[in-house]
């Protein structure tokens, strides 16, 4: 029975899908880079992934082990701009996990049904087309010290492909065929097999590290709740005499100097008084008295309530209401806290004057409608190790332009117990988004 090799989906500049025969030898050496991928992402550290194994970066390492043919070459380049274009944008999972995920829905096995599905919408490109990519140049595409293709060769290429996709010489190819005219229903490479195999393992071992990454940030968060909790009532209580106390003196204290110190005591002391039912609400909430509650009303309440700190920092707050009202099925008290909270980050990020923008609208989802609510601003932004650590109590990410404290740890709290959800995405330099979700109103869904 006649052996076809793998191929790789592919989209050219053009938007023109085709799909590239990967010879063996290639199909070999992407299955090493895999394997490499998946040993980082085994040896990551909970919560953020290294780019840097060994002084190596991760995407060279990748190349020299894959990029030994044309038309592998020509997808690794392709996958490096599609990163670089989500690196510039606001996106949360590892750069790592994005590469399997590109490779894993490139591959296709011809011969089996899904393969020839998923083949029939892309155009084959033939083997003696890649092929005749290097020919009679091939000792200039190499990289001198691995043997395999140049970046910028592979950039060119990719650039010669889509200008043959649009010949009449290509417009003859048939979709479904594999490389050299192989039928389908051909049998598939065994280097090709061993390739999905080593996909479905990195497949395995990601979802086995994001579980832990879950659980270690569940756990986390649930012993700071505890010790939030125990530590909570401890402390409210000596604070409660101190300011009793102080309080008992101001009255008969005739020395100015010594009331001005009272006055202090007592100050700071329901200062801390504060902190410390912030922590408690942290630890634990109270439970929420959800009513249907206009959307419209709480960002209002939130604006004006909001509007001599945003004026004080120079920062205008721009409202973007969603077509048509809506309404929400939340404790309108705490949700208004929440998001009072998002917003005061928001403005408090911002140096020298800016923008925070709220936006409104509802988001579709398989388990049902609900109102997203998103606060950008254009402040000083965070690095990664800022942004996994955002939620916990009293961490303070100043060294990124931001005074955390227990703002959004208390907002997440709240969120959550109103039955919603917060994620945070940011980039150094490149401001903030705070996405708010919570459940609409029952005549909304």
């Amino acid at each position: 029975m006649e052996i076809a090799p793998a191929r790789l989906l592919l989209q050219l500049p053009t938007e023109r899908l085709v799909s590239l025969p990967v010879p063996r030898r290639a199909c070999l050496g992407l299955t090493r880079a895999v394997v490499f991928v998946t040993r980082q992402l085994a040896s990551g550290r909970p919560g953020g992934i290294s780019d840097r194994i060994a002084g190596d970066d991760w995407r060279d390492a990748c190349w020299r082990l894959g990029g030994t043919s044309p038309s592998v070459a020509v997808w690794l380049v392709t996958a490096e701009r599609r990163l670089a274009a989500a690196a510039a944008g606001q996106a949360e999972p590892s750069p790592l996990r994005r590469w399997l995920e590109g490779l894993r829905a490139a591959l296709v096995i011809p011969g089996s049904p899904e393969g020839t599905v998923r083949l029939r919408a892309a155009l084959p490109v033939p083997e003696a087309v890649v092929n005749s990519l290097a020919r009679g140049h091939y000792h200039e595409t190499v990289d001198p010290s691995g043997g395999v293709v140049s970046r910028a060769v592979a950039g060119g290429w990719l650039e010669q492909l889509a200008r043959w996709s649009t010949k009449p010489e290509a417009a003859a190819c048939t979709p479904g065929r594999s490389a050299g005219g192989a039928a389908r229903g051909a049998e598939a490479d065994p280097a090709a097999m061993l390739l999905e195999e080593a996909l479905l393992g990195a497949t395995a071992v990601e979802g086995l590290a994001s579980d832990f990454e879950a659980r270690v940030a569940t756990a986390r968060l649930d012993s700071i709740r505890e010790l939030a909790y125990g530590a909570g009532h401890e402390i409210n209580n000596p604070l409660a005499n101190i300011a009793a106390r102080a309080q008992a003196l101001l009255p008969d204290e005739e020395n100015p100097e010594r009331r001005r110190r009272l006055a202090t005591i007592v100050d700071q002391a329901f200062r801390a008084r504060d902190m410390i039912g912030g922590l408690m609400i942290f630890a634990r909430p109270p439970r929420p008295q959800p009513v249907a509650t206009p959307v419209a009303t709480l960002i209002a309440n939130v604006v004006d309530s909001l509007g001599p700190a945003a004026d004080q920092h120079g920062v205008r707050l721009v409202v973007s209401p969603p077509p048509t009202p809506l309404t929400v099925l939340v404790d309108g008290s705490q949700v208004e806290d929440s998001l009072r909270a998002v917003v005061l980050n928001g403005i408090e990020a911002i140096v020298g004057g800016g923008t925070v923008i709220i936006e409104v609208t509802v988001e579709d989802a398989a388990d049902g409608n609900s109102c997203l609510i998103t606060v950008i601003d254009n402040g000083a932004g965070m690095s990664r190790e800022t942004v996994e650590r955002v939620f916990d109590p009293f961490f303070s990410g100043r060294e990124a332009g931001r005074g955390i404290g227990l703002g959004l740890s208390k907002a997440l709290r709240l969120i959550d117990a109103n039955g919603g959800r917060m994620t945070v995405a940011s980039r150094p330099q490149q401001g903030t988004t705070v996405a708010v979700r919570l459940p609409l109103a029952a005549e909304r869904q």
